[in-house]
Parts: structure tokens; C-alpha cells; sequence
């Protein structure tokens, strides 16, 4: 789901380099900021306030190119407290002409709201806590499509929630929320030769008098997912070989990568299949390619039993389309199928799982030929380089309320894709691959359509690994900080003694790259508190030590020994050639060239930039070049 599309981002950072819609502290006036020390107690259902929404059952007469349209809602809710009144948003050219309701008496009035109809419902008497009410609304109009509910015209076209569909709101003006739970059905009636795609089961489908009716089911489970439908001259190809039945389809005048996706989708899904040890618990699963241009009119999500996705997305590269295309399908699970209820102050469980979900398959399917940490490192990279240069390391990735959210389309991108998926694979870093592969199981299995949240996954965390992330969650998920942590080392006597210096009183846990004398590499998982000392038992002669680099996105380690890059204690030739190589790169996205999810140059180095200033210039290694003989200790 890309409710801030990154390409739309990396348009405008394209345009201003590292220019900033709202200023960003610098780096040090963000560490020095004050950090809550209390963990805040979860979100552990949704915010019902006034009113739960039990089904929303929608019958649409629609002419797709023109917008016209005929609707009857029948909406069923059960009152938590008093309720006197619900509300409706509907697309700015609609209005509801009659609203009714067994035993009540409905005053119904129309307004204009930001673009949109909002039809607000008065029940006399006022429904009583615990009291449920069937109401039935009239309503129709030519659809306007001011905002993102609707699009009209050919050869496609496409209705969603506060469009087409009515937006449920309570008297407290909760929406979203008070539909948790609750089923959702649509009839759809169009002219005869228009296809249809929709989110949801499909139950019927008939034809006569020149029109084609299609029902379809949204069983009623706990995700903030909705209706979405597609309209219009449509081509189909199904996806053989995968758990479920599967289509691909596109307008039929535009094609283009239907078959790529086709053939993309039968790696997908068994990916996600296996991420989350189950298949999708769906019919059947619609994948939908949408034109291009379509980015700023419908920008695709997902939602149950139906992925879309603009081609817009493939103008980067086929491999970055595909990668995405698996982002977009990971939703079903981390999103569609499990809905953490504290959505409204987060999307690391979202979106960060979606992005962690999509760099893993690039890893899978797409760069196999390179060695699996590796590429992963170099992927982490990129988000190292964009939350140090232009984000604010400092939100924690829980907000407070969803008003502290940022609204700048950068900044909510750095935080709700690049700094989560950072910090669920540092998470799998220090509890090791297998062990989180089994939690990730086990979160789609014990939350798949259930009520949990953020609190529930640090639980499961702490079962499978058997240690306490209490501390860490503190710091980075209801609080947030930068951690540059200095790395030094000794051995003596076989005992090998490391220190993170400069952290504070963070607690760190790591996986130490331990490089012996020999050429081997041993993974060690260590937790560092403050600057104490961690000992390691090694005999063997050791060369350097190091944070695995697939935590570099999260955990910005160096040497405590400035202008070491490798590591090793030294500032030798090889940390000079290592910038050298590296003179004139930038740390900016949209390089000609780039990788990543925003095209960076994935070959710069923070650590080469001593000056901090985004680029590897000649001061930078001249501070390399200038610390050359430096010696563990301060020796040379």
C-alpha cells in the first residue's frame, strides 16, 4: 500500500537534491533531544468510541464513463454509548435523498466537506449502549472524483471507500476504526461488455436488459481494508502453478506486462506463501496492472483478494517494477490479512514488513547470484544514507497520537518504509534468521484477522528468541534515537574484549562480524549496555570485528579508531583506497545508475564522509590519509 507513493517523492527529490519540504534539525540537535524512559502500554483493540459498524451492504447502478450512478446502502452498527447521530462521505457529486430505519425517525441533511458529500444521519430517539440499528440510505448522482475515491471514464475506471462507496463515520467523527469486524458486501450493476474486478469473493455474476450485475463478499474480520473495484474493457491471464487460483489483468488496450506479471506472480507467491507458512485463505487472488499515468489518479494497494499496481512504477527498471509487484502481494498478509489496530500512530508493521518483504524477494529471486548478506547489506545501505542525510532519526516509529505522523510526503516515506523496514531487519539480524522466519509464521497465524498490535509482536518476539526487547522498543519503536555506535576491541589470553562507545545508556544487542587471522568469519550475537565491555572467548589470532552491515540501516557503527574502516583496529592502505575509490560520490537518490528503492548510489560510504556533508570529498580523505599508522589505544 502507498499511500505516499515513492515515486512521487523521488520526483520531488529530484528536483531539489537534498532540500527539505520542512526543515529537519541537524543530526546532534536531534540526538540531543529529551527520550521518554517509560514504555508506553499498546494499543490492544481498536478506538471504538461511539459506535461499531457490523456490515456494510452497497448496491450501485453505475455507467463507468460517464460516472452515473444509483446507490442504496444498508448499514448495520451497535451503539457503545448514546448514539445520536452517524455520518456518511460520499464523492462531492452524490447526495443522499431518503435515509430510514426500523423504529427510529432519520433526519438527513447533505454538505459539502473538502471535496466530498457528507451526509450526516440524526436518529431520534438516540440509539442506547448496546443497541443495534439497521439504516437504509438512498443516494445518487453523477460521481465528481475531487479526491482519490473515484475515477471515471475509458477504457477503465474504478470506485473505492469515500467515493462511490459510502466512508462510515460515528459521532465523534471516528472513521476507519468502527468498521473493524465488519463484513462487507456490493452489488454491482454496469452496462453489458464492461468487465469488473473487485476486491472481495466473488458470488454471482448474471446478465439481461443490456446489463451485467456482479455480488461480491468481504467477510467481515478485523482490517482496515475495503471495497475497491475496477471497471472497464479489461484482459485476463491466469498465473499457473501457485496455491491459489490467480489472475493477471489489464485494460485491454494496454497490455504491457501482463505477462511478466503472470510469470513474476508464480515466484511471489510462493515467497509470500512461505514467509508467512501458509497460503492466502482467499478464492481466489485478482492482480490488477494498472496504466501508466494512473500513479496520481488510483496509485494501487491492496486490499482482500485483489493487488494493484500502476506501471508508472516500472520506470525505473523491470526489476524494480517486480520488486514492488512482491511489496504490493506481501499486503495481503502484512496489512490486509493482519491489520495491527494501532495503524493510526504507525505503519512499521505495514508498510516496514511490506519493504522488508520486497527487498528479501529481490535477495530471492533476482540476485541470486550474490551472496545473500551481501546484497542484503548493500540494500540496508541505502536507508543508512537517506534517514543520516535527510530524515529524522528521532520518530519513533509508534507515534504518540497520529497527529505527530509526518505529513511531509519525503519524511512520512522515510519513516514509514525506510526507518521500519530498517529496523525489522536489524530485529532479524540479532535473533538470527531462522528464529525470525518462525515469528513472522507465527504473527500471520495467531494475528491473520484478529485484533493485534504492536505490544503482540514484541511478545511473540520475546517467545521465539527468548530475550528481552523491552529496552530496544523503548528506544526505537515509542521512542526513537540515532545510534552511531564506536566499535573497538583487544584480546588477550584468548579473551576477545569489544566496546560501543558513544551510545549513552542505550542498550544495543549487535551480531558481531569476527574475522580471525586466517580469513574466517564468525558470527557472534552480543548485547552491549552503555559503554560496558562484552567478552568473547576466542583463542584464535582475530583480525577485526565488526556489526554485521545488514544492521547498518538501523545502527550506524565505525571504528572507534577514526578513518579504521575495516574494522581492524588500523588505519592502513586499505581504509585509504576504500574512500579513495569512493572520491566524488553523493549520498542524493536519483542517481543515473542507482539501486535501491529511491536509486541511490549504493557504493557511497557514510563512514569515507567524515565532513557529514552528504558527499566524499578531498577533506574526507584527506581526514583518512592524515590518520594513516593510528593504532588501537591511540598508538601509531
Amino acid at each position: 500500500m502507498r499511500p505516499r507513493p515513492l515515486l512521487a517523492s523521488l520526483g520531488l527529490l529530484a528536483a531539489s537534491g537534498l532540500a527539505h519540504a520542512t526543515p529537519i534539525p541537524s543530526y546532534s540537535e536531534l540526538l540531543g533531544r529529551p527520550k521518554p524512559s517509560v514504555l508506553p502500554k499498546p494499543l490492544s483493540s481498536p478506538l471504538f468510541v461511539s459506535t461499531q459498524v457490523l456490515a456494510i451492504d452497497t448496491v450501485l447502478d453505475v455507467v463507468p464513463e460517464t460516472g452515473a450512478l444509483v446507490g442504496h446502502l444498508t448499514l448495520k452498527l451497535s451503539a457503545h454509548s448514546a448514539v445520536g447521530a452517524v455520518s456518511l462521505l460520499l464523492d462531492s457529486g452524490l447526495s443522499a435523498a431518503t435515509a430510514t430505519a426500523a423504529g427510529k425517525t432519520v433526519g438527513m441533511s447533505n454538505q459539502s466537506y473538502q471535496g466530498y458529500t457528507m451526509v450526516t444521519l440524526d436518529v431520534s430517539p438516540p440509539l442506547a449502549s448496546g443497541e443495534s440499528i439497521s439504516l437504509a440510505v438512498d443516494y445518487a448522482g453523477t460521481l465528481e472524483c475531487k479526491n482519490e475515491g473515484c475515477y471515471s471514464g475509458k477504457p477503465l475506471a474504478f470506485l473505492s471507500e469515500n467515493g462511490a462507496i459510502a466512508g462510515v463515520y460515528d459521532q465523534d467523527n471516528v472513521g476507519g476504526y468502527n468498521a473493524w469486524g465488519a463484513s462487507r458486501s456490493l452489488e454491482l450493476t454496469v452496462p453489458a461488455g464492461v468487465n469488473v474486478v473487485a476486491s472481495g469473493d466473488k458470488v454471482s455474476e448474471s446478465s439481461g436488459g443490456g446489463k451485467t450485475t456482479s455480488k461480491w463478499k468481504i467477510p467481515g474480520y478485523h482490517s482496515y481494508g475495503g471495497n475497491i473495484v475496477m471497471m472497464g474493457e479489461l484482459a485476463s491471464k491466469p498465473v499457473s502453478g501457485v496455491s491459489l487460483p490467480t489472475s493477471v489483468f489489464t485494460t485491454s488496450v494496454a497490455p504491457s506486462y501482463g505477462p511478466e506479471f503472470a510469470s513474476w506472480m508464480q515466484n511471489i507467491l510462493p515467497f509470500i506463501d512461505a514467509q508467512a507458512g501458509q497460503k492466502l485463505p482467499y478464492s481466489e487472488l485478482k492482480v490488477f496492472k494498472l496504466p501508466l499515468g494512473w500513479l496520481n489518479i488510483f496509485r494501487g494497494t491492496a486490499g482482500h483478494g485483489l493487488t494493484l499496481l500502476s506501471e508508472d512504477y516500472a520506470s525505473g527498471s523491470a526489476d524494480y517494477f517486480e520488486e514492488t509487484l512482491a511489496h504490493e502481494n506481501a499486503h495481503q498478509w502484512w496489512g490486509v490479512l493482519v491489520s495491527p489496530t494501532d495503524i493510526i500512530t504507525t505503519r512499521w508493521l505495514v508498510e516496514g514488513l511490506a519493504t522488508f518483504s520486497q527487498i528479501d524477494y529481490a535477495a530471492q529471486y533476482q540476485h541470486a547470484d550474490v551472496p545473500r548478506d551481501e546484497y542484503l547489506a548493500r540494500r540496508y545501505r541505502e536507508h543508512w544514507m537517506l534517514v543520516r542525510y535527510m530524515g529524522d532519526a528521532t520518530l519513533p516509529l509508534v507515534a504518540g497520537s497520529s497527529s505527530e505522523i509526518p505529513n511531509d510526503g519525503i519524511q512520512n516515506t522515510l519513516w514509514a518504509y525506510i526507518r521500519s523496514s530498517a529496523f525489522v531487519e536489524y530485529l532479524r539480524v540479532v535473533v538470527g534468521d531462522a528464529t525470525f522466519a518462525t515469528l513472522l509464521q507465527s504473527w500471520a497465524k495467531d494475528c491473520g484477522q484478529k485484533l493485534c498490535d504492536t505490544g503482540d509482536f514484541l511478545d511473540l518476539l520475546e517467545e521465539k528468541s527468548g530475550e528481552d526487547f523491552d529496552p530496544v522498543f523503548a528506544q526505537w519503536v515509542y521512542s526513537g534515537t540515532g545510534a552511531e555506535p564506536r566499535i573497538g576491541w583487544s584480546q588477550t589470553a584468548g579473551e576477545l574484549s569489544v566496546t560501543a562507545s558513544d551510545v549513552d545508556d542505550l542498550v544495543i544487542p549487535l551480531e558481531l562480524l569476527i574475522t580471525l587471522a586466517d580469513g574466517s568469519v564468525k558470527k557472534q550475537r552480543v548485547r552491549f549496555e552503555g559503554s560496558k565491555p562484552v567478552q568473547i572467548s576466542e583463542s584464535a589470532a582475530v583480525r577485526s570485528v565488526r556489526p554485521s552491515p545488514r544492521q547498518d540501516g538501523l545502527i550506524w557503527s565505525r571504528s572507534a579508531v577514526a578513518g579504521d574502516l575495516d574494522f581492524d583496529g588500523e588505519v592502513d592502505g586499505l581504509d585509504v583506497i576504500h574512500c579513495a575509490w569512493r572520491l566524488g560520490k553523493v549520498a542524493d537518490p536519483s542517481q543515473p545508475g542507482g539501486e535501491g528503492i529511491w536509486s541511490s548510489d549504493l557504493d557511497f560510504d557514510p563512514r569515507c564522509d567524515a565532513d557529514g556533508n552528504a558527499s566524499i570529498g578531498d577533506s574526507d580523505l584527506g581526514a583518512v590519509v592524515n590518520a594513516f599508522g593510528a593504532l588501537k589505544g591511540g598508538g601509531a
